[in-house]
Formats: structure tokens, C-alpha cells, sequence
């Protein structure tokens, strides 16, 4: 080979040599300062992510200690509810049982005791005939001049009798009135139980799906926290593995610039 094309060869060699050494070492050089502000980026973001899995962790477990304090307190109402029913329940059946002696049983008694005092006032036309035929024989000296006869107090007695099965009737209509509307409240009251015992069985199902995603919650945790944990080591291996690769392309530039003197 004539000198001028071994001369040419060699520089040629040597100037690739050289810049292969140059984009090695500014490898080297980039990969240690590109790691830390890429490991700074990956551990701030891995960071973010946790406080971001907390934050949520933290909902919801805000969210399971409202759904079990509703719960309670709606099993409460609904027991109240239940009482109140049977309560009401009661009621009615007391109410409907004296609207039946109001407007049958004592109705009845007063129809007995006005005839009985029909007859005890007849009774007493006959008494106070013959009290007052006795007071007249002057033989026995007796007097017998009330101020109200027998005859007419027994008949004020019965005369304030006959507006009282009356009133009874009223009372009668007023406590089945009364019981119909017990009954129509104990419904709704029934109804209202009910309803809040399906409250309490989708407060349950709310419940167990706020603790399936908190058991997701807790393991995604997991997952950030080891990862956070895997980033130096990564991004450590990595760049370690860059160096040795930018180390053997330094090595093998080298081998050139060797086999450029070759050509001397």
C-alpha cells in the first residue's frame, strides 16, 4: 500500500478512534447525570402514587366508619319502628275493644237500668201515695212533705240517663275511627320498617364492597411501596450496565488507535 493511503488510513482510524472515546466518555458522563434527575423524577412520582393510595386508603375508611355508623343508627330506627307498630298494634286492638263496650255492652246496661228505673218510678207514685195517706191519719202524727218526691227524683235520675247512649254512640264512632286509623298507621309505620330493613341490607352489601376495595387499596400500597423500593437498584443497574458498555466502546476505540500504528 503506497504511504500516502496508509497515512490517510491511519488518521482515519485514529480520528474515529477518537470520537468513539469522546461519545463514550460523554456517555458515561450523561447516564450518571441522567439517572439521578431520572431517579429524583421516579422516586417524586412513586411518592405521589403513595400519598395518592394513602389519601385514598384514608376515604375510605372514612367511608366504612359512615356506612357502619348509618347502619346502626338505622337499625335503631327500624327497631323503634317494629315497637312502635306493635305499640300501635295494641292499641287498636284496646281502642276496638271499648269502642265495643262504649257502643254495645254499656249501651245495653243503660237500656236496663232505664226500664228498672221506669219501674222503680212507678214504684214510686205507689210509695209516696201511701206515705202521704199515712201522714194524713191524724191518729199517727206523722209528716211527709219532701221537698222533691221519690216519683220525681227517680225520674231526674232516668231523664239524666237518655242523652248517655247518645254520647256512647259518638264515642263508639270516634274510637272506630280512631282504631281504622291506628290500623292505617301501623301500616305505614310497618312499611317504614321494612323499607329500612332493604336500607340496612344495601348498607351491607356498600359496606362489603368498601372493604373489598379497601383490601385492593391496601395491596396496591404494597405494590407502590416495592416499587419505590426497586427504583434506585433499577435505574443503578442500568447505568451500570451503560458504563461497562460505553467502558468496552473506549476499549475497542483503544484497539483501533492500536491498529492504526500498524500502518506507520
Amino acid at each position: 500500500m503506497k504511504p500516502l493511503g496508509k497515512r490517510t488510513l491511519r488518521l482515519l482510524l485514529n480520528f474515529g478512534a477518537i470520537l468513539g472515546i469522546l461519545i463514550a466518555i460523554a456517555g458515561l458522563v450523561a447516564v450518571w447525570l441522567v439517572r439521578g434527575r431520572v431517579q429524583t423524577a421516579l422516586q417524586t412520582g412513586v411518592e405521589l402514587a403513595v400519598r395518592t393510595v394513602d389519601t385514598t386508603s384514608d376515604t375510605l375508611s372514612v367511608i366504612a366508619a359512615t356506612l357502619e355508623q348509618a347502619r346502626e343508627s338505622l337499625a335503631t330506627v327500624e327497631t323503634t319502628a317494629h315497637d312502635v307498630a306493635e305499640t300501635l298494634d295494641a292499641t287498636g286492638d284496646i281502642t276496638d275493644t271499648f269502642s265495643g263496650v262504649a257502643g254495645e255492652d254499656m249501651v245495653a246496661v243503660l237500656a236496663d237500668a232505664q226500664t228498672a228505673l221506669g219501674s222503680m218510678q212507678q214504684s214510686a207514685v205507689l210509695i209516696d201515695d201511701t206515705l202521704a195517706v199515712i201522714s194524713g191519719i191524724p191518729l199517727i202524727g206523722a209528716r211527709y212533705n219532701p221537698e222533691t218526691t221519690l216519683e220525681d227524683g227517680i225520674g231526674k235520675l232516668a231523664s239524666s240517663l237518655e242523652p248517655v247512649p247518645e254520647s256512647l254512640a259518638e264515642i263508639q264512632t270516634e274510637m272506630q275511627r280512631t282504631t281504622t286509623n291506628l290500623d292505617v298507621l301501623r301500616q305505614d309505620v310497618e312499611e317504614l320498617a321494612d323499607h329500612l330493613s332493604a336500607i340496612q341490607t344495601n348498607l351491607d352489601d356498600a359496606s362489603a364492597l368498601v372493604a373489598e376495595y379497601e383490601d385492593i387499596v391496601a395491596e396496591l400500597d404494597g405494590h407502590v411501596q416495592q416499587a419505590g423500593s426497586a427504583v434506585q437498584p433499577a435505574l443503578t443497574g442500568f447505568a451500570v450496565a451503560l458504563s461497562l458498555f460505553f467502558i468496552w466502546m473506549i476499549i475497542a476505540q483503544l484497539s483501533l488507535v492500536l491498529q492504526a500504528r500498524g500502518f506507520e
